[in-house]
């Protein structure tokens, strides 16, 4: 089965591993950084 894992964070990250562990297609979104740093 093919999963898409919207937001590739701790728990996005921990389960798209479990998944791909068990054999299914796993593919992440995340988005891109759009803040500056301060200074």
């Amino acid at each position: 089965m093919r999963f898409a894992i919207y937001g590739a964070g701790g728990l996005g990250a921990y389960y798209g591993v479990r998944l791909t562990e068990a054999g299914h297609d796993v593919g992440f979104i995340a988005r891109v950084r759009t803040s500056k740093p301060f200074g």
